[in-house]
């Protein structure tokens, strides 16, 4: 039986998939990775980024705030598998897809 159902939803003004024909200045990597990765995406000054990783389920697993335009991520906290990333910046959603080996 079935107590609690919950559901999240996000609004995103632009998503981008990642592509090879994407025009995005956020990129990850290396992918996939081990111990650490490196973001690096667009902060304005005074107005950071912030970077949900979330399990293939959808579950929030961690969330950092981006205040520089390269940040370092320490992922040996997270069980090997696929991750996808969602990261909020200057009015805009990028999804990116992150693998944990």
């Amino acid at each position: 039986m079935i107590d609690n159902i919950t559901f999240e939803s996000y609004f995103c003004s632009s998503v981008d998939y990642g592509s090879s024909a994407s025009t995005s200045a956020s990129r990850i990597y290396p992918n996939p990775a081990s111990s650490e990765v490196t973001v690096e995406a667009p902060v304005i000054s005074g107005n950071p980024a912030t970077l949900d990783i979330m399990n293939i389920q959808g579950q929030l697993i961690q969330q950092q705030t981006l205040l520089h335009e390269k940040t370092n991520i320490d992922i040996r906290g997270l069980a090997k598998g696929v991750y996808i990333l969602m990261l909020h910046s200057n009015d805009n959603t990028e999804v990116m897809q992150m693998v944990k080996e």
